[in-house]
């Protein structure tokens, strides 16, 4: 074989070579491509999210206290699964290998649950505007207060005690408790009347011990907010303490009136 023909047969061995590191190449940089687009998508995914569930969560908090407002207290139905908090969990009682409020959610149909509106209460100082929920689990705090159900009810004698998460995020739901001190005014508007309480103590406890305030008798019509703490590691619960000072009947709107005519 020629000088001339090797040297042919050489370079189109050379170009051949270059055309798989080429196509390699291009198959590498579109595999980059994708896996960058798929992390950039996944980063704004999660992103976003928690900013979605946050206004969803808020939007029922908003509409179960207009519905309290309103007088009406009507429920609003939510999927199980829908709106969860970062964490969520039930360590509120301490010591136990099961929540002793828990409900048997496989009972429940269609996998959604009632939000059962009772109230809504304000704290002026920290800026706090939430509805009182009936049942004390994961669901119903996800979008107020849960009101313990083995407890006092507003207008009833007895401790009235409720369960609220402390958000991470400043001002949402309990987020700031431990500002509050003794002294100050908390309401609780039911739609007919208006109660208001004053804080009497603020104590952090292990929650081991949790159940003895909750089940406590205080002589007088009291309410118990019930936090995790300290931020973000929870191995506390915070409690707020209030007494009944003061209750003031509501007027009835005209829609009230013309449902009650009926």
């Amino acid at each position: 074989m020629s000088n001339k023909n090797l040297n042919a047969e050489l370079e189109e061995e050379k170009k051949e070579t270059n055309k798989k590191q080429s196509k390699g190449r291009k198959l590498v940089d579109r595999l980059l491509i994708i896996i960058i687009v798929i992390c950039f998508a996944v980063g704004i995914y999660l992103l976003v999210k928690p900013i979605v569930i946050k206004n969803r969560q808020d939007q029922i908090t908003d509409e179960l206290n207009e519905r309290i407002d309103s007088g009406l207290m009507e429920p609003i139905v939510v999927p199980i699964d829908a709106n969860p908090v970062e964490g969520e969990s039930y360590d509120y009682y301490g010591d136990y290998e099961t929540d002793p409020y828990e409900i048997n959610y496989a009972d429940l149909p269609d996998g959604n649950v009632e939000l059962i509106p009772l109230g809504r209460l304000e704290i002026p100082k920290i800026h706090v505007n939430l509805p009182i929920l009936e049942y004390a689990t994961r669901v119903q705090l996800r979008y107020g207060l849960a009101h313990v159900e083995t407890t006092a009810k507003p207008g009833e004698d007895g401790n009235n005690a409720m369960l609220g998460h402390r958000m991470l995020d400043s001002g949402r739901h309990l987020n700031r408790l431990d500002e509050v001190a003794i002294g100050d005014k908390i309401t609780i508007n039911t739609g007919s009347v208006l109660y208001t309480y004053e804080v009497i103590e603020m104590v952090v406890i292990d929650p081991a011990v949790l159940m003895d305030y909750v089940e406590k008798d205080y002589g007088m019509p009291t309410l118990t907010l019930i936090t995790c703490d300290p931020i973000p590691t929870w191995e506390h619960r915070l409690l707020c303490i209030a007494k009944e000072v003061d209750r003031t009947p509501l007027e009835k709107t005209d829609e009230n009136s013309d449902n009650d005519s009926d």
